[in-house]
C-alpha cells in the first residue's frame, strides 16, 4: 500500500469515524471500516486494492466502526475479521467469512469460532 498522496480537500468522502489501511509485519490490514461504504470509495481514490486486505480489525462491534463490513465482503472473500465477542442478534457476517472472536486485546486471549461462520 505504502504512503499515498492525499487528494485535494473535498475529494474524499467524510464520516465521523476512521478507517485505516496499513501494512503490519508484511500483512495488509484494514482497521475499522467506518459507518458506510465510504472507506471503499476512498480506497479507490487512493489506489488501495481492498482485495489484497488479509485481515480486518474492528475496534468495537458498532455500526460506526464496522458498518462497512458488508462492502468489504463484497470486495474481498478471504480476509479474516478480528473483533471482540459479538453481541446477541444480527451480525454483519456472511456465510463463508471467517471471524476471530477475542475476549480481550491480546493474541493469547484469542479463540476461533469454530471456523467458517
Amino acid at each position: 500500500m505504502g504512503n499515498k498522496t492525499i487528494p485535494k480537500p473535498g475529494a474524499l468522502r467524510e464520516e465521523p469515524m476512521l478507517s485505516v489501511c496499513m501494512i503490519v509485519n508484511g500483512r495488509d490490514i484494514l482497521f475499522d471500516t467506518g459507518a458506510s461504504d465510504s472507506f471503499s470509495r476512498n480506497a479507490v481514490k487512493l489506489s488501495i486494492d481492498l482485495g489484497k486486505i488479509q485481515a480486518a480489525v474492528l475496534s468495537h462491534h458498532h455500526c460506526y466502526y464496522g458498518g462497512g463490513l458488508r462492502r468489504l465482503f463484497e470486495l474481498n472473500s478471504h480476509a479474516k475479521v478480528y473483533l471482540r465477542k459479538t453481541p446477541d442478534g444480527d451480525c454483519y457476517f456472511n456465510e463463508g467469512t471467517e471471524a476471530i472472536i477475542t475476549s480481550g486485546h491480546t493474541d493469547s486471549e484469542e479463540s476461533r469460532t469454530g471456523g467458517k461462520m
